[in-house]
């Protein structure tokens, strides 16, 4: 409304323009023969590209009309037979708006969907909105084919629902995933929520998808030492770059150690590349990896101290360096066992660590025990596993 203006006359107005906006419509069809002209499309081209040049529309005006203009763009696309698209296609490679966007070919057929799922397929697709936009992809989505022999990871948005309703996106779509290889959860910044969504996550693949693997654990692809890179999707396989200088190894595992019949809780990891004397620390820490880099309830006492580098510098951990010395947090945790020297393992070795029912560290190699620390943990506490890469190019693979 103009400053001063009288409401009445710019309702009058806007009534107005309403109405010739009705013009557009297909009921206006008798006033011309041409097809074009009988939905008033001669009219909005002329239309839309003037309005855009007029100063006295505001900034917010213009985003809002963009932002609507392409909601109706995409329902055209939505509902589009082989020759509307292929206009569609021809239409906006020609325009200069799509110049300052890469395009993609994609060809029809469910193969042409290969390289978007790659290797490893996400949900966040899914949470964005394309079987909105696209209805060839929501029935992609939910055909058992597009995720064959595929691992499947699902974050924390996918089921923040959970809590609210006892069901969630995730859910619904795992009897779409029964031939997946594997279904894992991501690190949550709620641990409280990621507990009720392993829970759901189990049952429910029970009875949805059987024969499908889910993971208890994997390393966190979002907080890990920067010299460290996980290759694969399940983020079991952990690399470190060899730069010269030490540290920058730290991994920890997404979720809490699963407790076994018999009241242990463990976890292993195979040295697949281990170079002579390259050393590495292991051990377990009560806190998930959001609370140590990303908050969480934490967070307060997490920025009080120095960023997080090596495996000793986690909060609430018990940690088993490579000279045998326990260290950790809590006070008066310093107990070494001579017996442990993590320098005399190498490549191929599998090396496990154990969390027995009250509480102490156990070390074995191959089966064989090699070290037991008195841990003190406490057995209602949820522990996640530790990994310490210190030095060197060692390649390990988590069994959790």
């Amino acid at each position: 409304m103009a400053e001063g203006e009288d409401p009445t006359v710019t309702w009058a107005r806007s009534l107005k323009l309403h109405a010739a906006v009705d013009a557009f419509s297909p009921g206006a069809a008798h006033r011309s023969s041409d097809s074009r002209s009988q939905l008033g499309l001669d009219t909005l081209v002329a239309v839309l590209p003037a309005l855009l040049q007029q100063p006295q529309l505001k900034a917010q005006h213009r985003a809002s009309l963009a932002m609507r203009l392409r909601r109706l763009l995409h329902e055209c696309i939505s509902i589009g037979d082989g020759p509307s698209l292929r206009a569609w296609d021809t239409a906006l490679a020609e325009s200069t708006a799509a110049t300052a966007v890469p395009r993609a070919s994609i060809p029809e057929g469910h193969s042409a969907w290969g390289p978007v799922f790659g290797f490893l397929a996400f949900l966040e697709v899914l949470e964005s909105g394309l079987p909105a936009v696209s209805r060839s992809f929501a029935r992609l989505a939910f055909n058992a084919a597009t995720w064959e022999g595929h691992d499947v990871t699902f974050h924390e948005v996918h089921f923040r629902d959970l809590a609210r309703t006892g069901w969630c996106r995730a859910l619904s779509l795992l009897p779409s995933i029964d031939r997946a290889r594997s279904v894992r959860l991501a690190s949550f910044s709620d641990g409280a929520i990621r507990r009720k969504a392993a829970t759901a996550l189990l049952e429910a693949c029970r009875e949805a998808c059987p024969q499908v693997a889910v993971l208890p654990c994997s390393f966190c692809e979002e907080h890990h030492g920067e010299k460290v890179t996980l290759p694969t999707p399940r983020c079991l396989r952990a690399e470190r770059q060899s730069h010269g200088s030490k540290g920058g190894g730290l991994l920890l595992g997404t979720g809490p150690l699963r407790r076994h019949s018999n009241g242990t809780r463990s976890f292993a990891v195979e040295l697949e590349v281990l170079s002579a004397g390259e050393r590495l620390d292991i051990g377990v820490t009560a806190q998930a990896p959001h609370d140590h880099w990303g908050g969480g309830e934490f967070a307060l006492a997490r920025r009080a101290r120095p960023q997080v580098a090596y495996a000793e510098d986690l909060l609430s951990s018990w940690i088993v360096e490579s000279s045998g010395l326990l260290v950790g947090s809590h006070a008066g945790l310093r107990i070494r066992d001579e017996r442990w020297n993590a320098r005399n393992l190498m490549a191929g070795d599998i090396l496990r660590l154990t969390v027995t029912e009250v509480g102490e560290i156990v070390l074995d190699v191959n089966g064989d025990l090699r070290a037991q620390w008195r841990a003190q943990i406490p057995a209602e506490t949820p522990i996640f596993p530790v990994v310490d890469l210190f030095e060197g190019a060692p390649v390990i693979r988590l069994f959790p």
